[in-house]
C-alpha cells in the first residue's frame, strides 16, 4: 500500500484514478431516482442511488428514498449511505431505519451550515423531546444526549406506531467538519470513531452531504475506522533499544491520567483509520503531529510512571513520548504490521518509547513517534525469539 501510494503521489496520478472511477460508474443506472414523482424526495439533482444498490422502502405505495446499501466484505458489515432528509422524507428516513434494523446513526454535517438550510432536523431536541412523524407513524424520543466539542451523542427511542415496539438507536454526530473543507485536526476526527467504536453495530445509517465529500470519500473513511476502529487487544512486549539490542526488564502495570494502576497492553488497541491515513508512513507523520508535553513529576520530585489512554490523550491534543508511541502502534497494528511499544532509554539514560515493528525476514524497523523517523535493523537470528517472546 505505501508503494502504491507513492507511485500515484509522485507522479500526479490522482486525478486520472479519479476519472476512471468516474467512468466506471456511468455505465450504472439510476433511473428511479429521475422519476417525476420522485424528484421531491431528492436533495440534489445530481447525486442519485443507483438502481442496483438503492434502498427500498417496504409497504409503501412509493418504495424510493435516496438512499444506498454497501457492503464490505472485508470488514463483515453493511452500511447505508443516504442524503440529509429533507423536511418532506424525515418519516421515510425513520421507516427505512426500521426496516432495515440500523442500530445507529452516524451523521457528519450540521442541520445549518453558513446559514443554508444542509439536513432537516429529523430528531427531537432537548426542549421537544419527542418528533411524530405521522405519515410513517413513527415517534422518535430523546432519551439522552451528551455534548463534546466536536461531537454529539445521542440515545434515541425510535417507536413503530402501528406495533408499538421500540428500539433504541445511538445517532453520532460531528459537529465541526467545514463546509467544503476538511477538519482542522486530525486528532479531533480521530477522537470521534474512538467515542464511536464500543456502540459500533453491524449496519449503520450515514446521512451527510454529498457536494463536498463527505458523503463520498469521507464516509468510507470513518465508516472503516468506525467498524474496525476500537476492537481488539496487543501484546506489548518492552525491550532496552539502544547500540545493542538487548531485552530490558518487562513493563506490565502503568498509571494512567487518573491514577488507576492498568496492564500496558490495555493502553493499545488495533486502530484501523480506512481513508483517513493511507499509509504507516502517513499514521507516523500524523502521530507526530500531536504536541509534546512531559508527564507531570509527582510526589518529591521523582518521575512517576503514567501513560494516558488512548481517548485522553486525543481529547487533549498532547503527550509524552508513551502517547505518542502507543497510538502509533495502535494505528500500525491496524494496518497488518506485526508493532510493539517499546520502552528504553536514551542519551544520559533518559527514559523514551519507540515502536517497533518486525518483518518475516528478521528485519525490524524502530520509530520514532516525535519525528515520523524511521530505523530499520536487522536481528541476529540468536535474539529474533527473544525480542519477540
Amino acid at each position: 500500500m505505501d508503494q502504491e501510494f507513492e507511485n500515484i503521489d509522485s507522479s500526479g496520478q490522482w486525478q486520472n484514478l479519479y476519472n476512471e472511477i468516474r467512468n466506471q460508474s456511468q455505465e450504472c443506472p439510476y433511473k428511479v431516482a429521475k422519476f417525476p414523482e420522485n424528484r421531491n424526495r431528492n436533495r440534489y439533482r445530481d447525486v442519485s442511488p443507483y438502481d442496483h444498490s438503492r434502498v427500498r422502502l417496504e409497504n409503501s405505495e412509493n418504495d424510493y428514498i435516496n438512499a444506498s446499501l454497501i457492503t464490505m466484505e472485508e470488514a463483515q458489515r453493511r452500511y447505508i449511505l443516504t442524503q440529509g432528509p429533507l423536511r418532506n422524507t424525515c418519516g421515510h428516513f425513520w421507516q427505512m431505519i426500521w426496516e432495515q434494523r440500523c442500530k445507529a446513526v452516524i451523521m457528519l454535517n450540521r442541520v445549518i451550515e453558513k446559514g443554508s438550510e444542509k439536513c432537516a432536523q429529523y430528531w427531537p431536541s432537548e426542549q421537544e423531546r419527542d418528533m411524530d412523524f405521522s405519515d410513517t407513524g413513527f415517534v422518535v424520543t430523546l432519551v439522552s444526549e451528551d455534548v463534546k466539542p466536536n461531537y454529539t451523542i445521542r440515545l434515541l427511542e425510535l417507536r413503530n406506531g402501528k406495533t408499538g415496539e421500540t428500539r433504541e438507536i445511538y445517532h453520532f454526530n460531528y459537529t465541526t467538519w467545514p463546509d467544503f473543507g476538511v477538519p482542522e485536526s486530525p486528532a479531533s476526527f480521530l477522537n470521534f470513531p474512538v467515542a464511536v467504536g464500543p456502540k459500533c453495530p453491524c449496519l449503520l445509517a450515514i446521512p451527510g452531504k454529498a457536494e463536498d465529500g463527505r458523503e463520498g470519500e469521507a464516509v468510507f473513511g470513518i465508516c472503516q475506522t468506525v467498524v474496525a476502529g476500537v476492537l481488539g487487544n496487543s501484546t506489548l512486549t518492552p525491550v532496552q533499544a539502544g547500540e545493542d539490542l538487548c531485552t530490558g526488564d518487562l513493563m506490565l502495570l502503568s498509571n494512567d491520567e487518573n491514577g488507576v494502576n492498568r496492564p500496558v497492553c490495555s493502553y493499545v488497541r488495533v486502530l484501523r483509520a480506512g481513508r483517513l491515513l493511507e499509509s504507516p508512513r502517513q499514521a507516523a507523520r500524523f502521530v507526530s503531529l500531536l504536541a509534546q508535553e512531559r508527564a507531570p513529576v509527582v510526589g518529591g520530585g521523582v518521575r512517576q510512571e503514567q501513560w494516558c489512554s488512548m481517548m485522553a490523550f486525543l481529547c487533549r491534543n498532547k503527550g509524552d513520548c508513551e502517547d505518542h508511541a502507543t497510538l502509533l502502534c495502535s494505528l500500525l497494528l491496524g494496518f497488518g504490521l506485526d508493532a510493539y511499544v517499546c520502552v528504553g532509554t536514551k542519551a544520559k539514560n533518559i527514559p523514551y518509547t519507540w515502536v517497533m515493528t518486525c518483518g518475516t525476514d528478521g528485519s525490524i524497523t524502530f520509530w520514532e513517534s516525535f519525528t515520523a523517523h524511521r530505523r530499520e535493523a536487522r536481528v541476529p537470528c540468536s535474539l529474533q525469539a527473544q525480542v519477540k517472546s
